[in-house]
Protein backbone atom coordinates (compact mmCIF):
# COMPACT_ATOMS: atom_id res chain seq x y z
CA UNK A 1 0.00 0.00 0.00
CA UNK A 2 1.67 3.06 -0.85
CA UNK A 3 0.26 6.76 -1.74
CA UNK A 4 -2.93 7.71 0.37
CA UNK A 5 -5.70 5.36 1.38
CA UNK A 6 -9.20 6.46 1.61
CA UNK A 7 -11.84 5.06 2.78
CA UNK A 8 -15.22 5.55 4.99
CA UNK A 9 -14.35 2.33 7.10
CA UNK A 10 -14.34 3.60 10.85
CA UNK A 11 -16.23 3.23 13.58
CA UNK A 12 -17.33 4.87 17.09
CA UNK A 13 -14.33 4.26 19.98
CA UNK A 14 -15.10 2.45 23.17
CA UNK A 15 -12.63 3.63 25.68
CA UNK A 16 -10.79 0.97 27.95
CA UNK A 17 -11.79 2.39 31.19
CA UNK A 18 -13.70 1.27 33.92
CA UNK A 19 -16.31 2.59 35.81
CA UNK A 20 -14.64 4.50 38.11
CA UNK A 21 -12.39 6.31 35.87
CA UNK A 22 -15.58 7.55 33.45
CA UNK A 23 -17.02 8.95 36.97
CA UNK A 24 -13.29 10.44 37.68
CA UNK A 25 -13.46 12.20 33.92
CA UNK A 26 -16.82 13.31 33.97
CA UNK A 27 -15.54 15.26 37.04
CA UNK A 28 -13.20 16.56 35.54
CA UNK A 29 -15.24 17.90 32.89
CA UNK A 30 -18.07 19.37 35.08
CA UNK A 31 -15.45 20.51 37.89
CA UNK A 32 -12.51 21.32 36.11
CA UNK A 33 -13.79 22.14 32.32
CA UNK A 34 -11.24 19.41 30.83
CA UNK A 35 -11.85 18.88 27.34
CA UNK A 36 -12.98 15.32 26.42
CA UNK A 37 -10.01 13.37 24.17
CA UNK A 38 -10.57 13.72 20.50
CA UNK A 39 -12.71 10.99 19.02
CA UNK A 40 -11.03 7.82 17.65
CA UNK A 41 -12.00 5.81 14.49
CA UNK A 42 -11.45 1.92 14.72
CA UNK A 43 -8.56 0.70 12.24
CA UNK A 44 -7.39 -2.59 12.17
CA UNK A 45 -5.75 -4.75 9.21
CA UNK A 46 -3.32 -7.44 8.65
CA UNK A 47 0.86 -7.22 7.90
CA UNK A 48 2.00 -9.77 5.57
CA UNK A 49 5.80 -10.37 4.74
CA UNK A 50 6.72 -11.80 1.05
CA UNK A 51 3.13 -13.47 1.89
CA UNK A 52 3.07 -14.65 4.85
CA UNK A 53 1.60 -13.28 8.40
CA UNK A 54 3.86 -11.39 9.98
CA UNK A 55 3.50 -12.17 14.19
CA UNK A 56 4.58 -9.09 16.87
CA UNK A 57 5.67 -6.92 14.51
CA UNK A 58 4.74 -3.37 15.70
CA UNK A 59 2.55 -0.96 13.62
CA UNK A 60 2.82 2.82 14.29
CA UNK A 61 1.13 5.61 12.99
CA UNK A 62 2.70 9.06 13.29
CA UNK A 63 0.80 12.21 12.10
CA UNK A 64 2.95 14.42 9.93
CA UNK A 65 1.17 17.71 10.03
CA UNK A 66 -0.20 17.71 13.66
CA UNK A 67 0.96 17.39 17.01
CA UNK A 68 -1.40 14.50 17.39
CA UNK A 69 -0.77 11.33 20.01
CA UNK A 70 0.61 8.54 17.12
CA UNK A 71 -1.29 5.41 16.98
CA UNK A 72 0.12 1.87 17.42
CA UNK A 73 -0.78 -1.70 17.33
CA UNK A 74 0.98 -5.25 17.47
CA UNK A 75 0.19 -7.81 15.28
CA UNK A 76 -0.75 -11.46 16.47
CA UNK A 77 0.14 -14.93 15.13
CA UNK A 78 -1.93 -14.68 12.04
CA UNK A 79 -0.64 -10.85 11.26
CA UNK A 80 -3.64 -9.08 12.62
CA UNK A 81 -2.95 -5.78 14.41
CA UNK A 82 -5.61 -3.17 16.25
CA UNK A 83 -4.53 0.65 16.45
CA UNK A 84 -5.01 1.84 19.91
CA UNK A 85 -4.31 5.91 21.22
CA UNK A 86 -3.00 6.38 24.30
CA UNK A 87 -3.88 9.45 25.79
CA UNK A 88 -2.76 8.66 28.87
CA UNK A 89 -1.90 5.38 31.20
CA UNK A 90 -5.36 5.91 31.97
CA UNK A 91 -6.86 6.96 28.93
CA UNK A 92 -6.60 4.32 26.16
CA UNK A 93 -8.87 4.77 23.41
CA UNK A 94 -9.54 2.23 20.33
CA UNK A 95 -8.65 3.32 17.21
CA UNK A 96 -6.96 6.61 16.15
CA UNK A 97 -7.46 9.99 15.41
CA UNK A 98 -8.98 10.84 11.86
CA UNK A 99 -6.53 12.60 10.15
CA UNK A 100 -3.76 11.88 7.66
CA UNK A 101 -1.08 9.53 8.94
CA UNK A 102 2.72 8.37 7.73
CA UNK A 103 3.11 4.56 8.78
CA UNK A 104 6.59 2.78 9.69
CA UNK A 105 6.01 -1.31 10.83
CA UNK A 106 9.29 -2.86 12.94
CA UNK A 107 10.14 -6.04 14.25
CA UNK A 108 13.61 -6.94 16.07
CA UNK A 109 14.58 -9.51 18.16
CA UNK A 110 15.64 -7.04 20.52
CA UNK A 111 18.63 -7.63 23.24
CA UNK A 112 17.97 -8.92 26.65
CA UNK A 113 20.92 -8.35 29.33
CA UNK A 114 18.77 -10.18 31.62
CA UNK A 115 21.06 -13.21 31.87
CA UNK A 116 24.24 -11.26 31.84
CA UNK A 117 22.64 -9.61 35.47
CA UNK A 118 21.91 -12.83 37.10
CA UNK A 119 24.91 -14.82 36.29
CA UNK A 120 27.18 -11.28 37.50
CA UNK A 121 25.02 -12.05 40.67
CA UNK A 122 25.99 -15.67 40.99
CA UNK A 123 29.58 -15.01 40.46
CA UNK A 124 29.42 -12.48 42.99
CA UNK A 125 27.25 -14.59 45.43
CA UNK A 126 30.12 -17.49 44.98
CA UNK A 127 33.01 -15.10 45.36
CA UNK A 128 33.85 -15.09 41.57
CA UNK A 129 35.84 -12.85 39.36
CA UNK A 130 32.81 -10.67 37.94
CA UNK A 131 35.26 -8.60 36.00
CA UNK A 132 36.85 -11.73 34.46
CA UNK A 133 33.37 -12.86 33.43
CA UNK A 134 32.82 -10.01 32.05
CA UNK A 135 36.24 -9.20 29.96
CA UNK A 136 35.80 -13.15 28.39
CA UNK A 137 32.04 -14.07 28.23
CA UNK A 138 29.61 -11.40 29.06
CA UNK A 139 29.33 -10.64 25.50
CA UNK A 140 28.72 -14.63 24.19
CA UNK A 141 26.12 -14.82 26.22
CA UNK A 142 24.47 -11.18 25.01
CA UNK A 143 24.81 -12.75 21.87
CA UNK A 144 24.46 -16.13 21.95
CA UNK A 145 24.25 -16.87 18.63
CA UNK A 146 27.39 -15.10 17.57
CA UNK A 147 28.49 -11.16 18.10
CA UNK A 148 27.95 -8.77 14.93
CA UNK A 149 30.57 -6.86 13.48
CA UNK A 150 29.58 -3.76 14.09
CA UNK A 151 28.97 -3.96 17.88
CA UNK A 152 31.72 -3.14 20.03
CA UNK A 153 33.65 -5.68 22.15
CA UNK A 154 34.28 -3.20 24.46
CA UNK A 155 30.66 -2.77 25.64
CA UNK A 156 28.09 -4.50 27.54
CA UNK A 157 24.97 -2.92 28.18
CA UNK A 158 23.75 -2.03 31.41
CA UNK A 159 27.41 -2.33 32.52
CA UNK A 160 29.64 -0.78 30.34
CA UNK A 161 29.49 3.24 28.67
CA UNK A 162 29.43 3.36 25.35
CA UNK A 163 32.88 3.62 23.83
CA UNK A 164 33.89 7.32 23.09
CA UNK A 165 35.71 6.42 20.35
CA UNK A 166 32.17 5.53 18.87
CA UNK A 167 31.38 9.67 18.87
CA UNK A 168 34.17 10.31 16.44
CA UNK A 169 33.08 7.80 13.68
CA UNK A 170 29.66 8.34 12.72
CA UNK A 171 29.40 5.56 10.39
CA UNK A 172 30.57 3.32 13.15
CA UNK A 173 28.04 4.91 15.58
CA UNK A 174 24.82 4.47 12.78
CA UNK A 175 25.58 1.04 12.22
CA UNK A 176 25.64 0.53 16.67
CA UNK A 177 22.64 2.27 16.81
CA UNK A 178 21.24 0.16 14.44
CA UNK A 179 21.92 -2.88 16.31
CA UNK A 180 21.15 -1.33 19.89
CA UNK A 181 17.25 -1.69 18.32
CA UNK A 182 18.14 -5.19 17.80
CA UNK A 183 18.09 -8.08 15.27
CA UNK A 184 16.11 -6.74 12.11
CA UNK A 185 13.60 -9.17 11.73
CA UNK A 186 11.83 -7.10 8.76
CA UNK A 187 13.23 -4.93 5.69
CA UNK A 188 14.47 -1.73 7.48
CA UNK A 189 13.50 0.28 5.22
CA UNK A 190 9.53 -0.09 6.41
CA UNK A 191 11.18 1.04 9.89
CA UNK A 192 11.07 4.46 9.05
CA UNK A 193 7.89 6.64 8.25
CA UNK A 194 10.29 8.38 5.41
CA UNK A 195 11.13 5.45 3.73
CA UNK A 196 8.40 2.96 4.58
CA UNK A 197 6.35 4.46 1.22
CA UNK A 198 2.97 3.76 3.35
CA UNK A 199 0.60 6.46 4.45
CA UNK A 200 -3.58 6.78 4.91
CA UNK A 201 -6.13 9.12 5.58
CA UNK A 202 -8.38 7.98 8.66
CA UNK A 203 -11.96 9.12 8.08
CA UNK A 204 -14.21 9.48 10.24
CA UNK A 205 -17.25 6.75 9.48
CA UNK A 206 -19.32 4.42 12.12
CA UNK A 207 -17.50 1.16 10.63
CA UNK A 208 -14.02 -0.41 10.95
CA UNK A 209 -11.12 0.88 8.68
CA UNK A 210 -9.13 -2.00 7.25
CA UNK A 211 -5.64 -1.25 5.92
CA UNK A 212 -3.58 -3.88 5.10
CA UNK A 213 -0.22 -4.23 4.42
CA UNK A 214 2.10 -6.36 2.19
CA UNK A 215 5.83 -6.30 2.63
CA UNK A 216 8.18 -7.68 0.27
CA UNK A 217 11.91 -7.75 0.03
CA UNK A 218 15.29 -9.85 1.93
CA UNK A 219 15.75 -8.40 5.10
CA UNK A 220 19.07 -7.53 5.38
CA UNK A 221 22.03 -9.72 7.09
CA UNK A 222 24.03 -9.24 9.75
CA UNK A 223 27.69 -9.98 9.60
CA UNK A 224 28.83 -12.08 12.45
CA UNK A 225 32.44 -11.73 13.93
CA UNK A 226 34.90 -14.63 13.19
CA UNK A 227 36.34 -16.50 16.52
CA UNK A 228 39.65 -15.41 15.42
CA UNK A 229 37.73 -11.45 15.72
CA UNK A 230 37.10 -12.08 19.16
Amino acid sequence: MTGFTRTSACRKSAFSTRSGLYLLGAACLVLAGCSPPPRTVKVEGKVLHNGAPVENAKVVFLSPYRDELPAWGVTDAAGRYRLATYFSHLDIAEGAIPGEYQIYIEKFQTINSTPIMRKMASIAAEGGDVQQYIRDQALRDLWPNGIPQDWPLDYVPGIMDVPVRLREDQEALQKFTRLQRGIPMLPLRYADPATSGFQSIIERSDEPQIIDFDLTGEVEPIVYRGKDDI
